[in-house]
């Protein structure tokens, strides 16, 4: 049933990216013609990516920071809000999420489907466990699970963990819940919807996959949105329930 989704959720990708491209086409080159005027600099750039079975492709996107000298930080990966480096196009382009549209052209081409784990940069590849590569049995997404529950908020871990829950909940209706909820944190934010993810699943979730070499599809389910973080009024006085700060890392 799984193999007939997906065969046909590959079909229906292609569809859509070319009528997504055709329909977005006049924003894409307003768009463009903003990040020009605004810096100086390509207005959009390729960029390698892990795909599917740890294949490199080429990720098609708008340059929304100036063009420096300065190399990438493996360490501070994490574009934030406030970085003096991000020009005033960028920041509204990545705030709106409008630097995704340009991978329809990568949808279309076959590298990339519409809901799937994100791809990220191939130097992080030597850091995952190797329960963490179980995400490379299907094709990245533009959206997943991972980034309607905190994204860039989340570890590079708890992303690992949503990754590689989204493959054993793969489904149309989970797929339609996860472009529902994509809509809503364009609208309102990541923060928002943030739910980390606890370190006993994470434990448990490598412990699995060392002992048996699987994930189970079961075991996980109901841990498919995290610990949801509570207000601060609601955790006052016990910091056992309180979701700890995740370290950013793996980038996006």
């Amino acid at each position: 049933m799984i193999i007939i989704y997906r065969f046909l959720k590959s079909l229906l990708d292609k569809i859509f990216a070319l009528i997504g491209i055709i329909i977005f086409m006049p924003l894409i080159i307003i768009l463009s013609i903003a990040v020009a005027i605004d810096s100086k600099g390509p207005a959009i750039f390729l960029q390698e990516r892990v795909g599917k079975g740890e294949k490199i492709f080429k990720m098609v996107k708008f340059r929304t920071m100036r063009t420096t000298g300065i190399p990438f930080d493996i360490n501070n990966p994490v574009i934030e809000d406030d970085n003096q480096n991000l020009t005033k196009v960028g920041r509204f382009i990545r705030r709106f999420k409008l630097d995704e549209f340009l991978q329809l052209f990568n949808v279309l081409k076959g590298d990339m489907s519409f809901i799937g784990p994100r791809p990220l940069l191939p130097v992080y590849l030597e850091q995952y466990q190797p329960w963490e590569k179980e995400k490379f049995k299907l094709k990245p997404g533009m959206s997943g699970l991972a980034q309607v529950n905190g994204n860039g908020h989340l570890s590079g871990a708890e992303r690992s963990y949503y990754d590689v829950l989204y493959i054993k909940k793969e489904n149309p209706f989970t797929d339609l819940g996860i472009v529902f909820k994509t809509l809503l944190v364009v609208l309102r934010g990541e923060e928002k919807y943030l739910r980390h993810v606890s370190e006993k699943e994470l434990n448990l979730i490598s412990e699995e996959f060392e002992t048996t070499g699987k994930i189970s599809r079961k075991k996980y389910k109901a841990c498919s949105e995290g610990i949801k973080v509570k207000k601060d009024s609601e955790t006052k006085g016990d910091s056992s329930t309180k979701a700890e700060s995740p370290d950013k890392t793996y980038g996006e």
